[in-house]
C-alpha cells in the first residue's frame, strides 16, 4: 500500500512540473537570450513560420494574406492580419486583425531571458497587448515566440525576420 501511494504521489509531482524544467521550444539550436538585443537586431519586418501559418489554416482560410509583424528603432510596431484566439488555443473567428503601438524589452519572470511586449494604446489605456520570447536561433538570426494557451498543447506562433535588409 505505501508503495502505492509513493508512487502515486511521484506521479503527481512529474505531471504538476511537466513543463517546469523543461526547455520550452524542442529544437535544441534555439536559446532565449539572456541580454537585450541591439535596435539594429530587432529593427525590420517580421513574418509567422511556415508552422504557425498551418496551426492558423486548421481555423480559417486565410487566402494570401500574410501575418506580418513590423518593429522600428523608434520602438514602435504595426501588425497586420493577426488572428484573434479563444481560450483553447485556437483561432477565434475569422477576422484578423491590424494594431500598432509600442513595443519594450522585458525581463522575463526568472530573470532568465528578454522578452518583447507589444501594446496599442487608446487615450493612453492599453487595448491589445502580446508578449513573446526572443530566441537566438543558432546559424540563423533571433524569432519571437509564443505559445497560444498550454505548451504542451503544441499551439504557438513564431516569428522570423524577412531578410529584407
Amino acid at each position: 500500500m505505501n508503495k502505492i501511494k509513493n508512487i502515486l504521489i511521484l506521479s503527481l509531482a512529474l505531471i504538476l512540473n511537466s513543463c517546469h524544467f523543461m526547455n520550452d521550444v524542442s529544437d535544441k539550436k534555439m536559446q532565449k537570450i539572456s541580454e537585450e538585443p541591439s535596435l539594429e537586431m530587432i529593427e525590420g519586418n517580421w513574418e509567422i513560420d511556415s508552422f504557425s501559418y498551418n496551426f492558423i489554416k486548421e481555423s480559417i482560410d486565410l487566402k494570401e494574406r500574410k501575418i506580418v509583424l513590423g518593429l522600428e528603432k523608434d520602438m514602435t510596431f504595426s501588425v497586420i492580419n493577426y488572428p484573434v484566439f479563444n481560450s483553447s488555443g485556437f483561432v477565434k473567428d475569422s477576422t484578423l486583425n491590424s494594431h500598432q503601438g509600442k513595443w519594450r524589452f522585458k525581463k522575463s519572470y526568472d530573470k532568465k531571458s528578454i522578452n518583447i511586449i507589444f501594446e496599442e494604446f487608446n487615450q493612453d489605456k492599453i487595448v491589445w497587448s502580446k508578449e513573446f520570447v526572443i530566441y537566438d536561433k543558432k546559424d540563423t538570426s533571433l524569432v519571437l515566440w509564443k505559445f497560444i494557451d498550454d505548451p504542451d498543447s503544441g499551439h504557438r506562433m513564431m516569428f522570423e525576420e524577412i531578410s529584407d535588409k
